[in-house]
Formats: C-alpha cells, sequence, structure tokens
C-alpha cells in the first residue's frame, strides 16, 4: 500500500516538474537577449495595408527576409518553415494566442543573431509560427514578426512620412512640440501598456500595439460608461495569424486625449475583450519608444482621421461563392450568408488568391453602394 502510494505521488509531480522546467526555459529565452552595447543607425521599413514591415537576417545569412514589426507581439515570431532551414533548435514549447484570442501550443527556439540593417541582436527567443489558413499575416510579411521580447532592448523613433525607423541605444532627443506617456510592461513582457482619456474617463492598461492596423479597440464592458450613438456589428473578416473569430462589435465616436492630443475617432468595443490602439491612430504620429526610461513620446504630424470602416464585408468561400463576414447586426443579411455575386461578379473574377483578396477588397467596397445577389437569387443593395 505504500508503495502504491508513493508510486502515485511520483506520477502526480513527474508532469508538474516538467511544467516547471519548461517554464523555466521559456523565462530565460525571455530575458536572455541583448543588443550591441553601441548601436545608432536608420533603417527604411515598408508599410503594408498599416502594417510596418522591416528587413531581417537570420544568424549568418546574407539574405533579407521580410518580418512584421509588433510592438503588441508578446515574443518574436520565426515561420516553421525558415526555422527548420536554419536548423534553429527548439529550447521550449509554451501557449501563444493571437489577436483574436485564438491559441496553439508552439515550439520556442533561439537565435544567434538577428540584424535590421546595422542594428544587430544576439539570443533572441522566437517562437515557431504555422499560421492559420484564413491569417493575412503572410501575405504581409511571410517569414515572422519582430517582437517586444527583442524591442524592449533599445530605443525606437518611428517616422511614418519618411517611413524610416532609428534604432539606438541612447537616448533620442525631443523637443516641446512632443508629448511624453509614461508605459508599464506586463510582468517578463515587453509589450507597452499605456493609459489614455476617452471623454471624461481614464482607461487603463491600453496596449500600445504598432502590430494591429485597426484603430482603437476596448472591451464590450466599457460600452456603457460612453451614452452615445452606435451601431453594431457581427464581425468575423479581422484576423490575427492564426485566423478569425467572430466577434460582436458596437461602434460609438467619442473623443480622445492621447498626451495633449484630443480627437475624435470611432471606437470599436469588442465582446472578445481586445484592448488595443492601433496604426490607423497611431501612423499620424512620429513615435519614440524609450525602453531606458519606459515612455512614450509622441509628435502630431497630421490631423488623425481614421479610414472608413465597412458595415459589410465579404470573404471568399471559393472560386464561385462568397460568404458574408461582417455585417451590421439586424441586417437582411446574416453572418456566414452564401452570396451568388457582388455587383455582378464572382470572386474568380476578381481575385487569384488569398492575398490578392487581402489587398484588392478595398477596391471591391469602395463604391457608394454594393449590390449582391442571395443564394436565392434574392438581390440587395447595400
Amino acid at each position: 500500500m505504500i508503495k502504491r502510494v508513493v508510486i502515485n505521488l511520483m506520477c502526480i509531480s513527474l508532469p508538474i516538474i516538467i511544467a516547471s522546467c519548461n517554464y523555466a526555459k521559456n523565462v530565460n529565452l525571455l530575458v536572455s537577449g541583448s543588443a550591441s552595447k553601441k548601436m545608432d543607425c536608420h533603417v527604411p521599413f515598408t508599410y503594408k495595408k498599416g502594417i510596418i514591415v522591416v528587413n531581417v537576417k537570420l544568424n549568418s545569412d546574407s539574405e533579407a527576409r521580410e518580418f512584421i514589426f509588433d510592438t503588441g507581439a508578446f515574443n518574436s515570431k520565426v515561420e516553421k518553415s525558415l526555422s527548420d532551414f536554419f536548423g534553429l533548435e527548439t529550447k521550449a514549447t509554451k501557449e501563444n494566442s493571437d489577436s483574436n484570442g485564438n491559441t496553439r501550443l508552439i515550439e520556442v527556439v533561439s537565435v544567434d543573431s538577428l540584424s535590421i540593417g546595422d542594428a544587430t541582436f544576439y539570443n533572441i527567443g522566437a517562437g515557431e509560427v504555422e499560421y492559420g489558413e484564413k491569417s493575412f499575416s503572410p501575405c504581409i510579411a511571410k517569414n515572422g514578426i519582430i517582437g517586444a521580447n527583442l524591442i524592449k532592448l533599445v530605443n525606437w523613433h518611428f517616422d511614418f512620412e519618411s517611413q524610416q525607423i532609428r534604432i539606438t541605444t541612447g537616448p533620442i532627443n525631443i523637443d516641446q512640440n512632443w508629448t511624453s506617456i509614461e508605459f508599464d510592461r506586463p510582468m517578463l513582457s515587453g509589450t507597452p501598456l499605456i493609459d489614455i482619456k476617452i471623454g471624461d474617463e481614464i482607461i487603463e492598461d491600453m496596449l500600445f500595439d504598432l502590430g494591429y492596423n485597426g484603430g482603437l479597440i476596448l472591451p464590450s464592458k466599457f460600452s456603457n460608461m460612453f451614452d452615445t450613438e452606435s451601431r453594431k456589428l457581427i464581425d468575423q473578416a479581422t484576423t490575427g495569424i492564426y485566423g478569425s473569430r467572430i466577434d460582436t462589435v458596437e461602434v460609438k465616436e467619442l473623443p480622445v486625449t492621447l498626451g495633449k492630443n484630443t480627437f475624435k475617432v470611432p471606437i470599436h468595443f469588442s465582446a472578445n475583450g481586445k484592448m488595443l490602439l492601433g496604426t490607423d491612430v497611431l501612423e499620424h504620429f512620429d513615435i519614440v519608444i524609450d525602453n531606458d526610461e519606459n515612455i512614450i513620446n509622441l509628435k502630431l504630424r497630421s490631423e488623425v482621421q481614421c479610414k472608413p470602416d465597412p458595415t459589410f464585408i465579404p470573404g471568399i468561400l471559393n472560386d464561385e461563392y462568397w460568404i458574408v463576414n461582417r455585417v451590421e447586426v439586424n441586417s437582411t443579411l446574416q453572418l456566414g450568408d452564401t452570396l451568388q455575386s457582388i455587383n455582378g461578379m464572382k470572386p474568380k473574377d476578381l481575385f487569384q488568391n488569398h492575398c490578392e483578396y487581402f489587398f484588392g477588397l478595398d477596391k471591391l467596397l469602395s463604391s457608394d453602394s454594393v449590390v449582391v445577389q442571395t443564394l436565392s437569387n434574392k438581390t440587395i443593395s447595400l
């Protein structure tokens, strides 16, 4: 009897020990990265659909590969086939969630060196990412993501007008035209969290997310704080690295104060609990992220105006049929409805693949009205 009890205890404790070792390895990977001691360089970036993309060289590779720059990503990512190509060794495993809350168990590797222009970083932990079938991330930059575990190592200046980034281990001087906002980080993370003012309310711990190409999104629990007109959407058009997720969104136009700058933008209140400030707002500023002082400095460059927010978004079911991916609540159409045509056209008439659809959808929806034909041959003008 005693022997049986001991054996059972060993069986119970073994997963705990393994999990603890795995956790320790992940912690070590997150905190072990470093940057060259003296660094000050400027690198160009491309701006694709509101996402910053930088050229990256891994280890001794001479080829520069496109990576998304994402302050909202807990750690960096390397696409799995690229990781296999370089023979990056698995150090640990972890659960990883995308911006929609879709979660996967991923392997974590260590990259010996990673260069962005003349800026070089060492021993960077990176998750091996296998993109979801419906993800648009590989359309923007298929090779990976520069995440907060690297970003926190140095200071950054983003100039959206010239599409250039300054990367430095030294201070970045600013003048009286800038406004400063302190930021916090969650434990063991480099993701910056700031406080902003919406109307008369202070909203704490908003993720300052240069990897999100939307505007401002809050959990739906905050919506009742603001008594103003709204519209409600059912949405499955927004995707993260692992795909999409159904969300109910209430949209309200509200004044936002960021530092000393006040502007009015549509705010999305999400039933999925998202809390993000993205580039649809931030691209109107010069941005300095000072990781030495935990301060974000902003200088307004242009009037903050968010891009038009469609109340109807179709997806592609196959070559012949569309599917409704976003629609207003109480619309004649419902999320998931199959459509024969949009403005008389089938998907194959416009797009040859997933990425063509992603980059060309705005043109399809740019007219004042959109006429759809349902599977039952009903014609609806939106």
